[in-house]
């Protein structure tokens, strides 16, 4: 069979990329696999683990923390350091650790920057396509910021940083462009120094 031409697989694996319907931000990921894969690379044994544990249907491997946060790194703009000084990455979890001195002193503008910030590190490291509000709640509560009563509102208003679906308690956000672009910012400062 004669070999393929570099540009042959580029374009099947967009075709492929495209074909499935990837979500914009998962995009490069999954481009570069479905390139490896048209060219013959072999997938890591760590990877075919992960498929074969996936496929056996029990619980999916653990993500490496590192890994999470050089991706979100990566997305964000911003340096390993700073999300390191920002949160902790263990697994599925990603808990914010920076100093309350960074937060706005009322509680609107401080849950909608936990807000976006959780999101963004969630959605930036893969763990997450769209996050559930009850995890930016939580960290919210987490931080002693939150206020029930206007929760909702708060969040409802980063609209354009953040899109929606569902309702209630089911209801999930989204980062958007400009979103990753406030949340980079709002990483670098939160990253600073506590002083």
């Amino acid at each position: 069979m004669p070999e393929r031409s570099i540009a042959d697989i580029l374009r099947a694996a967009v075709a492929a990329v495209d074909e499935a319907g990837v979500p914009d931000d998962l995009r490069p990921a999954a481009f570069s696999k479905a390139a490896d894969l048209l060219a013959g690379v072999s997938p890591s044994p760590a990877t075919a683990t992960q498929r074969q544990t996936q496929a056996g249907g029990q619980q999916p491997a653990t993500h490496d923390g590192a890994n999470l946060a050089e991706r979100v790194a990566r997305k964000l703009g911003v340096s390993e350091d700073a999300i390191a000084n920002v949160c902790e990455i263990d697994g599925d979890e990603v808990r914010l650790h920076f100093s309350h001195r960074h937060l706005p002193s009322t509680t609107k503008p401080a849950m909608r920057q936990i807000g976006l910030v959780t999101a963004a590190l969630r959605q930036g490291t893969g763990l997450d396509d769209y996050t559930p509000q009850r995890r930016l709640r939580d960290a919210c509560e987490q931080y002693g910021v939150l206020d029930a009563a206007n929760f909702a509102a708060a969040i409802t208003s980063l609209r354009g940083n953040l899109s929606f679906r569902g309702t209630g308690q089911g209801r999930e956000v989204r980062v958007t462009p400009n979103g990753y672009n406030a949340a980079s910012e709002l990483v670098e400062r939160l990253a600073g120094d506590p002083t």
